[in-house]
């Protein structure tokens, strides 16, 4: 919440995507989507491996598409 505070302080109105890494570390995936939902948009990946940060990949790719129309 503080990091929105300085950025509504500062003016800014960019898009804001809310990146939760590090997914593999939480035993309870379900719980973690349950914290991490009122964060939107939002996505939930791992660093470990390419696969771990498809979710990412594929959110701004999609980003990206939409922009374009």
């Amino acid at each position: 919440h503080v990091v929105n505070e300085v950025l509504s302080e500062l003016g800014v109105t960019a898009p804001r995507l809310f990146v939760f890494n590090k997914a593999d570390r939480v035993a309870d995936r379900e719980l973690l989507e349950h914290a991490v939902r009122q964060y939107q948009p939002q996505v939930i990946v791992h660093a470990d491996t390419k696969e771990g940060l498809q979710p990412l990949i594929d959110w701004l790719v999609q980003w990206f598409d939409q922009r374009k129309k």
